[in-house]
């Protein structure tokens, strides 16, 4: 957090000159104030001169001076040897964030993945009034839990969880934005289905089995999947937003998962066609799975006629692993899928070269639909990752 705190704060100090310009009056100081705290300051005479004020987070003073000129709607800011032009309607002054990393190295040097930085400009303010609290109070809060005067720790902690909102939801918006421009739509390639009507405790519903391909040229995150409905009027009848197991979420150009949603039916209504839309993403906030080993793989008969799937997962790498998944593809006697299952182990470890039995249930409604349609589930399928 405080990599991305000081390339704000250094966006702010940048962008000073820029938002005093009106029609009237502009000469004077204005407040430079980064999610509400006073980050910074600059004065303006009527020569076209600045004086940028700011403070590090141990309270040394940093000042730069710089110059100010208005052409129509063009308002150019020159500071350090470098020009930044802004959009000027009388009013309001608009920039576009990205520009800035020429004119502020310390922004340049940190890498945001390629994503959208004006993104950043609704975490910037410029105005007479001062915030509600200086930045280098703020952080002074952070490091010792030292309160600002006049200023309670209900106060703080209130100012403290707007700031995290508004940051992750910045952040959130730049890792949307630009998964959207490096992913193709076709990414995903369905390998195998089977769709399956069943009785979902007591209402009608379906679930589709998959096994699934990335057909692009570039890894991909899978994390969303919508199945779809229809009946014989091309009316939606049932909607599934969210897969019950997916394998590998992180998939290198090639690379295999399996995966299932399941959906209720509305009641009485009848299934004429189904679509799998998938939203694959970039994969720049993920990392690959490690390498694990699964072994003795097998299907176990449970009680009442349920199944269990059952494989060894061996650490072979280098260091000790945590989050540890096996997922397993059950099939029937004609090789169908019939269910995708997954065992995890959370809170704990894996030491190198040691070894540890993962068991996959298998879907209750999905064994009464074996159970009832005379199919015996005979084969497993199984790997193992990280999450």
């Amino acid at each position: 957090m405080k990599k991305i705190l000081s390339l704000v704060l250094a966006l702010c100090m940048a962008l000073t000159a820029a938002a005093a310009l009106a029609e009237g009056d502009v000469t004077g100081t204005w407040y430079i104030k980064m999610f509400g705290a006073t980050a910074g300051s600059v004065d303006l005479d009527a020569q076209g001169k600045c004086v940028l004020t700011s403070q590090s987070a141990s309270g040394e003073t940093v000042v730069k001076e710089g110059t100010w000129a208005l052409d129509g709607t063009t308002l150019t800011l020159t500071i350090d040897n470098e020009s930044l032009p802004l959009n000027w309607d009388g009013e309001n002054l608009t920039m576009d964030v990205a520009s800035l990393l020429e004119l502020v190295p310390e922004a340049g040097s940190i890498n945001l993945g390629g994503a959208d930085l004006s993104m950043f400009n609704n975490l910037l303010e410029i105005s007479r009034d001062p915030g509600k609290i200086s930045f280098v109070a703020f952080n002074a809060y952070q490091a010792d839990g030292t309160l600002p005067e006049g200023v309670t720790e209900e106060e703080m902690q209130a100012f403290q969880a707007e700031i995290m909102n508004v940051l992750l939801q910045t952040l959130g918006n730049m890792s949307t934005a630009a998964a959207a421009e490096t992913v193709p739509a076709d990414a995903i390639t369905v390998l195998e289905e089977n769709f399956i009507i069943h009785d979902n405790y007591g209402s009608q519903g379906a679930t589709c089995l998959m096994k699934i391909q990335n057909t692009a040229d570039t890894a991909v995150a899978l994390n969303e999947m919508v199945l779809t409905m229809k009946d014989a009027d091309g009316y939606e009848i049932g909607r599934g937003e969210y897969p019950n197991v997916i394998g590998s979420n992180y998939l290198e150009p090639g690379e295999i998962t399996y995966a299932s949603i399941t959906a209720d039916i509305f009641e009485g209504a009848t299934v004429a066609e189904h679509e799998i839309v998938f939203t694959p993403t970039s994969t720049t906030w993920m990392t690959p799975d490690a390498s694990l080993e699964i072994s003795d793989v097998e299907l176990r008969a449970g009680e009442f006629g349920s199944y269990i799937a059952a494989g060894t997962v061996i650490n072979k790498g280098e260091k000790a692993l945590s989050s540890i998944r096996a997922v397993f593809a059950i099939r029937d006697e004609a090789g169908n899928l019939v269910d995708v299952t997954s065992a995890g182990m959370y809170g704990l470890e894996l030491p190198v070269g040691s070894s540890i039995i993962l068991l996959g249930n298998m879907n209750y409604s999905l064994s009464e639909y074996c159970a009832a349609n005379k199919i015996v589930p005979t084969s497993v399928e199984a790997y193992a990752l990280t999450e």
